[in-house]
């Protein structure tokens, strides 16, 4: 069995990936479809969202709001709303993948 990979989002620190992956999970099942993440989720996403593999061409020119909507799959994930007006859906699990 391999060693837990330690990774720390903003302040805060999980004990391995596996720990993220399920404080992502309840982030998302908190909000119904539709709504916007507080500022507090919206903070640590972002942090998160400097890992995915598309960082930083996927958020520029800035972000203003994430919302959480259903995805093509049928998973329920985060859409990202831009300062241009323009609006994207970012893979969060993308995010944990990629988190060093």
């Amino acid at each position: 069995m391999g060693k837990a990979i330690g990774v720390k989002i903003g302040e805060t620190e999980f004990r391995k990936k596996g720990d993220l992956t399920d404080h992502m999970r309840e982030m998302v099942a908190r909000y119904p479809i539709g709504d916007f993440l507080n500022d507090e989720d919206m903070k640590f996403c972002l942090v998160l969202f400097e890992s995915h593999s598309d960082f930083p061409e996927k958020l520029e020119p800035g972000v203003e709001r994430i919302q959480v909507l259903e995805q093509e799959k049928g998973t329920v994930g985060f859409q990202i709303h831009k300062s241009n007006g323009e609006s994207d859906n970012i893979s969060w699990t993308d995010c944990v993948k990629n988190r060093k």
